[in-house]
């Protein structure tokens, strides 16, 4: 007979050791002892993965907590709830935890208390997040030295600054004024192996734009579009202000013209400073045909920007055109408002046509327009203008009927009038009325000393001057420059020079009006040099010569006979291409 074996059977799961798939009696197995003690140990790591699993969830709650109120915007309570657990000492907060502590604390601008939480590195590490939030926070906050102090540190750290690092600080440069230390940053950010992107070209872009360095923008544009981007809104928005802060309506034609060809997708925000640069310089035409290409193109001009045309007709004087651009308007189911009306209103009141300002006036009413206070202000500006003063006075008092309370505008733009037509008396007499209103007087005062120092009467100048400062009215540097020019004009130069040395004591900084006046002083008493010393101090406080100030110069020295110096100064007018006299003339 053979002997019967037993055999162990396949063991595929704990359950097999139950459940043998014989009927034959089976003995502990000789590993079941093994397979108790493995089964044991099993159940040991699975308590002490449960044990892990326990400690960690309080910190991933933790971080939910506190990203969830960053979320909601509430920095505060994050930082409160950040400090409890601190304190606590329940849980140790992590990296993530930490991070959104430095988040919350650099949103409400509380930079030292970000910076104290950096400083704990014997609790955790600070990473290349922690790291961008502070610097971007410093930049905010135009600490540009402590920003590229920590950018530093980050380096030391050996923390690997990313793309955010690099635009984060080359905007702050930008926006601090500092575009060579924002064009290193970017040869920096270019060795690191990053390449710039939109974003750094646009912000260089809009710093070289906010300086006028046109030169440099058209040369970063080019490479702009060699890198493969194409100009945005925001590129364009940038140029669009740059060139109309410069008068340069070629410029933004040009700007113009690429949008449209670039199918760049304009908006009201981009289309309206673009149309008012353009207008600005009275090229209606170009304007008008700028708009019907966008509308060609799918866009729809809001009530701003039929607004912006009506304006630029009404500032060169075709009233006829600007009221066809409302008939338009209105066909295309833009209703004008009183934004609209008051640029013709504003016009009527320019040219002298009070009788068809209160026309307009009255349409204005019948279509349930309501008057603003520009409005008023506008009116009041036409019949200053007119000498119409009691009409002046009427409508002053229309306007407090009316529930709306006449401003420094209102007041300033009477008494302007009053000193232009010589009636510095009704001009004061108006001054004392005011006074009692709570309204900032300080342009009033300068208008009336102003008026007094062009009629060479410098008594009551100075007696106005007088009376600003125990009314506790402050003068300002155009009170002084009054006074100045008022001194030179009567060949008072050095009572000038005291006056100015005066000012620089107390903080006023001397402009080029200043500087005018007193040239325009030496010159008229024979002595041009001494007020070619005086531009030539100009120039070294970085204060630019007008055409005022070579005028000047050169009617000096050729008054003495110094054709060398007419020539010279002369020339260097030239190169400078100044062609358009100031717009402030104080030897009139």
């Amino acid at each position: 007979m053979a002997k019967q074996v037993f055999r162990l059977p396949r063991i595929h799961s704990a359950n097999a050791l139950q459940k043998p798939n014989n009927h034959y009696p089976v003995p502990p197995p000789p590993c079941s002892r093994f397979l108790s003690s493995s089964s044991s140990s099993s159940s040991s790591l699975s308590s002490s993965s449960s044990d892990n699993q326990k400690r960690g969830e309080p910190k991933r709650s933790l971080g939910a907590s506190l990203q969830n109120l960053i979320l909601n915007k509430n920095y505060k309570e994050t930082l409160d709830l950040f400090s409890k657990i601190l304190d606590s000492g329940t849980v140790t907060p992590d990296r993530y935890a930490y991070n959104k502590a430095v988040q919350s604390a650099v949103k409400l601008r509380d930079l030292q208390k970000a910076i104290e939480f950096m400083e704990m590195t014997s609790k955790w590490t600070p990473d290349s997040f922690t790291y961008n939030v502070v610097i971007g926070g410093l930049c905010r906050e135009k600490r540009m030295e402590d920003a590229g102090n920590m950018f530093v540190k980050m380096l030391n750290k050996r923390i690997k600054p990313n793309k955010i690092t690099y635009n984060t600080l080359i905007d702050g440069y930008c926006k601090a004024g500092d575009l060579d230390k924002a064009f290193e940053i970017r040869e920096k950010m270019k060795c690191a192996g990053f390449v710039p992107d939109l974003r750094t070209f646009n912000t260089l872009l809009s710093g070289l734009c906010r300086v006028n360095r046109i030169k440099e923008v058209l040369e970063l544009l080019n490479e702009l579009k060699m890198h493969g981007f194409v100009p945005d809104g925001f590129t364009n928005s940038s140029l669009i202000e740059a060139f109309s802060r410069l008068g340069d309506s070629d410029g933004l034609l040009a700007v113009s013209e690429a949008m449209l060809s670039e199918g760049v997708q304009v908006n009201a925000y981009t289309c309206c400073p673009l149309l008012k640069g353009i207008c600005k310089e009275g090229k209606m035409m170009e304007a008008e045909e700028i708009l019907n290409k966008l509308i060609g193109k799918g866009f729809v001009p809001t009530r701003v920007v039929y607004n912006t045309i009506v304006d630029g007709y009404c500032r060169v004087g075709d009233i006829k055109k600007a009221l066809s651009t409302i008939a338009h308007m209105e066909s295309v189911g833009s209703n004008p408002d009183c934004v609209t009306f008051n640029s013709v209103l504003n016009r009527f009141c320019e040219m002298k046509q009070m009788k068809e300002a209160e026309e307009l006036v009255k349409e204005m009413e019948g279509r349930r327009i309501l008057l603003s206070v520009e409005s008023y202000n506008t009116l009041i500006g036409g019949y200053g203008r007119n000498e119409q003063f009691e009409r002046c006075f009427e409508i002053l008092e229309e306007m407090e009927e009316k529930g709306l309370k006449p401003n420094e505008v209102s007041y300033g733009s009477l008494i302007n009038w009053f000193c232009k037509k010589g009636k510095l008396i009704e001009a004061e007499l108006l001054l004392s009325d005011v006074a009692s209103r709570r309204i900032p007087r300080v342009q009033m005062y300068n208008m009336i000393i102003d008026g007094y120092c062009k009629a060479n009467n410098l008594v009551d100048a100075f007696r106005l001057f007088n009376e600003m400062e125990t009314d506790e009215v402050f003068p300002t540097l155009v009170t002084y420059n009054s006074l100045i020019n008022g001194l030179c004009k009567v060949g008072n130069v050095s009572g000038a020079e005291q006056l100015v040395y005066s000012i620089e004591s107390k903080g006023f900084s001397p402009d080029v009006i200043t500087y005018n006046s007193l040239l325009h002083g030496y010159c008229q008493v024979g002595n041009a040099q001494k007020g070619f010393e005086l531009y030539q101090k100009m120039k070294n406080r970085s204060i630019k010569p007008t055409l005022i100030t070579y005028h000047t110069l050169i009617t000096g020295f050729g008054k003495e006979g110094n054709v060398q110096e007419v020539e010279k100064l002369y020339k260097e007018m030239l190169e400078k291409n100044l062609h358009k006299p100031s717009v402030y003339i104080p030897f009139e």
